[in-house]
């Protein structure tokens, strides 16, 4: 993805979340800290390669400002974009994981900060560092900046369902979905 484009999409994203108002919220506890899973594909073709579902891991702890709704702080996570590939010379198929293992900064805009049901929508900026798991089709490593928009809702303080698209680099770019634990972050009394 060319680095226009992603500009673009952080512009974009940015002029969305400005004139959002939460209707209501309550203060909560400082720091929460989540760890989540799920699964992802990826975005856009690479190779010829038959795109498939792959993993995705990840933790963060953030902090909740107190007098608006929104938290930062800081991730690590690791998702893959799986593909299957078709042998042109000899026997049997063969498939190629591009992992990123991404670390950096993170902000979510919280419109039920405090409620039972608080839909999110939030922004991962960091560095990514690109491999190449499994047979090795197409050889590409390196570190590139990485981008990850989430949407989701977190439900009764603890649970948190949610999509996310990860845009790194060709090959590697994927979106999916994803569940996360959270401990802290519950309302003030």
């Amino acid at each position: 993805m060319s680095r226009v484009k992603i500009l673009v999409i952080i512009a974009l994203y940015a002029m969305i979340m400005m004139p959002l108002q939460a209707q209501e919220w309550q203060t909560v506890s400082k720091f929460e800290f989540e760890m989540w899973g799920g699964l992802g594909v990826p975005l856009g073709g690479y190779h010829r390669g038959d795109s498939k579902t792959g993993a995705s891991v990840g933790m963060s702890l953030r902090y909740n400002f107190s007098e608006i709704p929104v938290d930062c702080g800081v991730y690590v996570a690791l998702n893959s974009a799986r593909r299957d590939f078709k042998r042109y010379s000899g026997d049997g198929d063969y498939y190629q994981n591009n992992r990123t293992g991404s670390f950096g900064i993170e902000g979510n805009y919280n419109f039920g900060q405090g409620l039972k049901v608080n839909p999110y929508a939030g922004l991962c900026l960091g560095v990514g560092v690109n491999d190449v798991v499994g047979d090795r089709h197409v050889l590409s490593s390196g570190t590139t900046m990485s981008i990850m928009p989430r949407l989701g809702v977190e439900l009764f303080h603890h649970l948190r369902v949610g999509a996310y698209c990860q845009l790194t680099r060709r090959g590697y770019n994927n979106a999916g979905l994803m569940i996360g634990i959270v401990v802290g972050g519950r309302p003030r009394k």
